[in-house]
C-alpha cells in the first residue's frame, strides 16, 4: 500500500475514533441543562450573579427562563428552583439525592459554622444531630416550653412600656434570653448581657456568608490558603474576626453548664437535661460533642431564633402600615379574652385570625429568602433537564411565597388570604417554605411559630402600633425595606407603640410577678 494511503488510513481512523468519542460523550449528555442566562468561558455566569437581593433577580429570571434555571461559575453548576411544586419534587420526593449540602468554605471552614447541623454534609453525623433536636422540638414536645415563651413575651411587653422606640433591640434581647433559657437553662442579665452580644455578632457572620457563592472562595476553594496580608484576601481577615464570636457562642455557655453541673446544680434546659442522661455512657465524649453542637445551633443561630426576631419585627412593620388589620385583630382578641387578663396558649385554637396574621408575617417578607442551599449527590433527570452531580440546588422560597397564582396581590400584607368563613382556609397552603425543604427543614419550626404567636397576640392585646410623627406632626410612613444576605431583616424604622388603655398598662406591669416566680 502506498505511504500516502497508509497515512490517509491513519488519519481516517483517528477522525472516526474522535467522531465516535464525540458521539459517546454526547450520548452521555443527551438531555440539556435547564435554561438560564448565557455564560462566558471559564467564569460562566459570574458577572450575571447579583451582589444583593439575589432572590429578586432569580424571580425575574424565572419569568424569562422558567421555574428551573441553570447557571454556573468556574464550572460549578447551580440550579435555581422557583416553584414549590418543583421544590417538593426534588427536596421531598427525591430527598435521597437532594438532602446534602454543598461545601461551605467561607461560612463553614473559615468562619467556624462547620459544627452547625444546618450546614453539615448529609450523613450519619448529621442524622445524629437532627435526631437529638427532633426529640426535643417536635410538635408534641414543645408544650413544655410554653411557660418560658410566655415569660419571655411578658418581658418584651415590659421593655416596650419602658422604651418603645427601641422595639427592635427589645425583640432581639427577649428572643435571645428565651433561647439561652431553653438551650442551656441560663438566665441572662436584664441589660447588656455579653452572651447575647456574642450571639448577635455570630448571627451577623452567618447572614453575610451563608448564601451560596457569597464569597469567591466558595467557588474556588484553594483561595482559603491565601495569607491574610495577600491582596484581595480581606475575606480571611473578616473570617478570623467572625470565627472568634462564632466559637465563643458555641463553647462558652456549654462550659458554664458543665461547671454548674459539676457543683451539683441541675437547671432545666436542653443541654443540662441531655448531659445528665449521659452519666456512665461509654460514648459520652461523642454525644457531648453532639449536644454542644446542637445547643450552639439553637443559641442565636438556630432558625427558630432568627425566624422569631425577624417575623415579630415584620409584624410590627405590617401593623404600622395596615391599621385596619390591627383593629380587626384586636377586636377578635377582646371578644375572646376580654380586658382582665393577657392571652395565653390555651386561646390559640380559638383565634384563627391571629393564626392567619402569623402565617402572613412568615410569608410576606421572608427571613431566609433562598433557604440554605442543597446539593445533588448524583446526576439526575428532571422534566427533561439534566442536573449534574454536585450541583448546588437553591430553593428560591421568596419566589414560591410571592406566587400570584396562590397568593393574589402577594406584595400586600393580607391575612384574609388564609381565611374563609371566619376560619382558616385549608385550600391556601401554609408558608412552609419559610423554614426550608425536605429532610433539611428547620426542626425548630414549631417552637418558632409558637414563639411568634404568643408575642403577636400579646402585643395586640395591650398595645396600639401606629406611624411615628415628624417634628411637624405629620405621619412618617416607613418603607418596606429589608437587609440583603442569607438572612433578611427589616431595616430600622420608626413607629409609635403605646398602651391601649390604663387597664392594658396595668396588665403589663402585673407581669412583674413572672420575675418573682422564675
Amino acid at each position: 500500500m502506498p505511504k500516502y494511503l497508509e497515512h490517509n488510513a491513519v488519519y481516517i481512523f483517528i477522525a472516526v475514533g474522535i467522531f465516535f468519542l464525540y458521539l459517546r460523550k454526547r450520548s452521555q449528555h443527551a438531555h440539556p441543562l435547564p435554561p438560564g442566562p448565557p455564560g462566558l468561558p471559564i467564569i460562566g455566569n459570574l458577572r450575571d450573579m447579583p451582589a444583593k437581593s439575589e432572590w429578586l433577580t432569580f424571580q425575574n429570571w424565572a419569568k424569562r427562563y422558567g421555574d428551573i434555571i441553570h447557571v454556573s461559575m468556574f464550572g460549578q453548576s447551580i440550579i435555581i428552583i422557583n416553584s414549590y411544586e418543583m421544590a417538593f419534587d426534588l427536596f421531598e420526593r427525591r430527598s435521597y439525592n437532594y438532602s446534602d449540602r454543598p461545601s461551605n468554605v467561607m461560612v463553614g471552614d473559615l468562619v467556624g459554622y462547620s459544627f452547625h447541623f444546618g450546614f453539615m454534609r448529609y450523613g450519619e453525623w448529621w442524622r445524629q444531630h437532627r435526631r437529638a433536636l427532633h426529640q426535643n422540638f417536635q410538635l408534641g414536645a414543645i408544650h413544655e416550653y410554653r411557660p418560658l415563651q410566655t415569660e419571655a413575651t411578658h418581658d418584651l411587653l415590659r421593655r416596650l412600656l419602658k422604651a418603645p422606640d427601641d422595639f427592635m433591640a427589645h425583640v432581639r434581647y427577649s428572643a435571645g434570653a428565651l433561647i439561652l433559657r431553653v438551650a442551656y437553662g441560663i438566665k441572662v442579665a436584664s441589660e447588656n448581657d455579653p452572651s447575647i452580644h456574642t450571639a448577635e455578632e455570630a448571627l451577623k457572620a452567618m447572614a453575610a456568608t451563608g448564601n451560596a457563592g457569597a464569597y469567591l472562595v466558595d467557588t474556588i476553594p484553594f483561595l482559603k490558603y491565601l495569607p491574610e496580608w495577600f491582596p484581595g484576601a480581606k475575606f480571611k481577615r473578616e473570617a478570623k474576626e467572625w470565627r472568634r464570636h462564632v466559637l465563643s457562642m458555641r463553647d462558652s455557655p456549654f462550659a458554664v453548664v458543665k461547671k454548674t453541673m459539676e457543683s451539683g446544680i441541675l437547671n432545666l434546659g436542653y443541654t443540662p437535661s441531655r448531659l445528665h442522661k449521659l452519666e456512665g455512657d461509654p460514648s459520652r465524649q461523642e454525644k457531648e460533642e453532639i449536644i454542644k453542637n446542637t445547643a450552639g445551633a439553637l443559641y442565636a443561630v438556630g432558625r427558630s431564633h432568627y425566624q422569631t426576631v425577624a417575623t415579630i419585627n415584620t409584624f410590627i412593620l405590617a401593623m404600622t402600615l395596615y391599621p385596619d388589620i390591627q383593629r380587626r385583630a384586636q377586636e377578635t382578641i377582646d371578644k375572646l379574652v376580654g380586658s382582665e387578663r393577657l392571652p395565653d396558649f390555651l386561646d390559640r385554637p380559638h383565634l384563627p385570625y391571629i393564626e392567619a396574621i402569623v402565617k402572613e408575617a412568615l410569608r410576606w417578607q421572608l427571613v431566609l429568602p433562598l433557604a440554605v442551599p442543597h446539593a445533588a449527590v448524583n446526576e439526575d433527570l428532571y422534566k427533561g433537564y439534566r442536573i449534574p452531580a454536585g450541583s448546588i440546588v437553591i430553593g428560591n422560597a421568596w419566589s414560591m411565597l410571592q406566587n400570584e397564582q396562590i397568593y393574589r396581590n402577594a406584595s400586600e400584607f393580607n391575612p384574609d388570604r388564609f381565611m374563609k368563613n371566619e376560619q382558616l382556609n385549608p385550600d391556601i397552603p401554609h408558608p412552609l417554605a419559610a423554614f426550608g425543604f425536605g429532610r433539611r427543614i428547620c426542626p425548630g419550626r414549631h417552637f418558632a411559630e409558637a414563639s411568634v404567636w404568643i408575642a403577636i397576640v400579646s402585643i395586640l392585646s395591650v398595645y396600639n402600633i401606629s406611624k411615628a410623627l415628624d417634628d411637624s406632626g405629620r405621619e412618617i410612613t416607613p418603607p418596606v425595606e429589608y437587609t440583603t444576605g442569607m438572612l433578611s431583616y427589616p431595616v430600622p424604622f420608626k413607629c409609635m407603640i403605646t398602651p391601649r388603655s390604663v387597664g392594658a398598662e396595668s396588665l403589663i406591669r402585673g407581669t412583674m410577678s413572672d420575675m418573682q416566680m422564675a
